[in-house]
């Protein structure tokens, strides 16, 4: 199960769905998942995940600057996902989307 910043659950099917969408958006350049927390629960562990994609477009609406000028877009979003351990494995149970993204553009990712 994966839940919005707004509440919103979605399936992982759904979800899956989204993501080929996502593939007709400009590749990305980098993604970085940082766990800022990790908690054991009775039923598995619980993390609290700052994801970091950043990727390069060509602004050709000159809604960053100049029309035609390549940008790097950084977008971080903080998640908490909840894993299973199954047998000898951990399975990730659900995500949650636990902020609203936040994009910046032409920023180092490492001053984000």
């Amino acid at each position: 199960m994966f839940v919005d910043a707004l509440g919103q659950k979605q399936t992982w099917l759904q979800m899956r769905e989204h993501a080929m969408q996502a593939s007709s958006a400009p590749p990305l350049d980098s993604m970085i998942q940082r766990i800022q927390k990790l908690s054991l629960v009775p039923d598995g562990a619980s993390t609290v995940v700052n994801v970091t994609t950043v990727r390069t477009i060509v602004d050709a609406g000159g809604r960053y600057g100049r029309q035609g000028a390549s940008h790097t877009l950084t977008e971080t979003t903080l998640y908490r996902d909840r894993w299973t351990r199954v047998s000898d494995e951990w399975k990730l149970k659900s995500r949650e989307q636990i902020s609203p993204s936040t994009v910046s553009v032409d920023r180092p990712e490492w001053s984000i």
